[in-house]
């Protein structure tokens, strides 16, 4: 598996899957707008039904439909609040979590 770790959108980015961390809550940001706009409000569906909320270490799965990247796998990263302070063990957690999903679907990032 390897890793990359970019800057900007990862939307328009060939990669099998793109991981992006995302706090609890915090699902109406500019790039989770942009991304809910390219999954043709997938996003939006699994919010409204409960399906991600961005609590720690919570995954969520899309497919692309054609487009880069392939998939996009979502991982939350818990409350924004402190998260300076544990930010570095969460962030790891966070990317160890993403790992073992990806190396049980024999995915890589």
């Amino acid at each position: 598996m390897e890793i990359k770790i970019t800057s900007g959108s990862p939307l328009g980015k060939k990669s099998p899957c793109t991981i992006l961390g995302v706090f609890e809550g915090k699902l109406r940001t500019p790039l989770l707008k942009e991304l809910d706009k390219h999954l043709e409000g997938a996003l939006s569906k699994a919010v409204r039904d409960q399906e991600f909320n961005g609590k720690h270490m919570e995954t969520l799965l899309f497919y692309s439909s054609g487009t880069a990247p392939e998939r996009i796998l979502l991982v939350g990263l818990g409350k924004e609040k402190g998260a300076a302070h544990a930010g570095t063990e969460r962030l790891r957690q966070a990317l160890g979590t993403a790992a073992q999903f990806l190396q049980k679907r024999r995915l890589s990032s």
